[in-house]
């Protein structure tokens, strides 16, 4: 069972340390696939438009 903010929070604090670090955050599904992905700082994204 989830409880309502968990989640979010979890998100946003990964969020932080990913930009802190300069690295790729990555959000997983319950079924494994890749649910939301976002690299820091944006001019290190090997992908030449946002998305």
């Amino acid at each position: 069972m989830l409880v309502y903010g968990v989640i979010e929070k979890g998100q946003a604090t990964g969020r932080e340390m990913a930009g802190d670090r300069g690295v790729e955050h990555m959000v997983k599904k319950k079924d494994g696939t890749i649910g939301d992905r976002n690299t820091y700082p944006r001019s290190r994204d090997p992908r030449s438009r946002r998305g």
